[in-house]
Order: C-alpha cells, then sequence, then structure tokens
C-alpha cells in the first residue's frame, strides 16, 4: 500500500481501521499494534503499542507487543484488512477458545486467517514468540502450528468475507 499504514486506507468509503474497530467494540480495551502512525492514531484517541521488535519485523512482532502488554488472559486480534467480520463473529471465536487452547483462529473454507483469532496469553506463549522474532522466523502461520492452534470454521457465514492481502480465486 505504498508504504502508508493500510489502517488509514478506505474501502468504500470508511476507513479500514474503523472497520476493525467496529467489530471489537464490546472488548473493554482496545490496542492498535503500529510501528508507524502513532501520532495520527493519537489524535483520533486510540491506543496504540509499538511492535516488539523495530524494523518491521511482521504481524508476529504486532502480536507479540500486544502478548507482552495483556501478560496473561485472552487476547483478540483482528487484522484491518479483513473485511467482513462483525462483533458476534469476535464474541463467537472468543467462546470457541476452550480453557486448554493457546489459540483459535478464523477459518474460512480452506483459506486460514490467522490474525483473525483469540489467543491465551501466558509468559509461555510470550517467550515463544520471542524466541521465533529473534530466530528470524515470523511466521504467524507457523507460530500457530507450533503452539496447536485450532480451526474455528465461520462456514457459510465468511464466504463474504474479503482479505485484501489475499488475492481471491
Amino acid at each position: 500500500m505504498g508504504g502508508d499504514d493500510k489502517a488509514f486506507h478506505e474501502h468504500r468509503g470508511i476507513q479500514l481501521i474503523d472497520r476493525a474497530l467496529r467489530v471489537c467494540a464490546s472488548q473493554s480495551a482496545v490496542w492498535v499494534a503500529s510501528s508507524r502512525s502513532a501520532d495520527r492514531y493519537a489524535r483520533r484517541g486510540i491506543a496504540t503499542i509499538p511492535d516488539a521488535l523495530p524494523g518491521f519485523a511482521g504481524p508476529l512482532s504486532g502480536l507479540l507487543a500486544g502478548f507482552q502488554k495483556r501478560q496473561a488472559g485472552v487476547l483478540l486480534s483482528i487484522p484491518v484488512d479483513l473485511l467482513g467480520p462483525e462483533q458476534a463473529d469476535m464474541e463467537h471465536l472468543l467462546h470457541s477458545l476452550s480453557a486448554t487452547q493457546r489459540c483459535c483462529y478464523a477459518l474460512i473454507g480452506d483459506r486460514k486467517q490467522p490474525l483473525f483469532a483469540a489467543w491465551r496469553v501466558d509468559c509461555e506463549l510470550i517467550e515463544h514468540a520471542h524466541r521465533r522474532l529473534l530466530a528470524g522466523r515470523g511466521s504467524v502461520f507457523k507460530f500457530q502450528d507450533e503452539i496447536g492452534a485450532q480451526p474455528v470454521d465461520f462456514g457459510p457465514r465468511a464466504e463474504t468475507w474479503q482479505n485484501l492481502n489475499q488475492v481471491n480465486p
């Protein structure tokens, strides 16, 4: 997206960040993991946390920043470029996370949406994510595989969802 913060790009007249915030409206605390545009978010009253590692280390660095801020409990994540989910979908994801699971994520057909996820945060998860990043292995897909993340099939409801980073067949 030309080096700009994609959260401020518009889709059908609505900024992507505003779409994501609507989905998260029922949550008690909302943070945006962003390695840039902190002033722009602050002007809108949106709390930001910088990526855990400098230099655009990828989405896992933003997740790690969220894990570190949360420390313990459940963290919900949603990418700004996933169009379609509603607040009820976030709640469904939250309620799908069992007491023994580390993570569950949205599955749309055969497409994994690793950043639309519920994470059970603890010291072990934080350390695991940090080690992966320091080793240059920032794939969220592989991180989720390693921690035994489980898919939550959103079925027909999600057929209209669109990830702006994925080309639909």
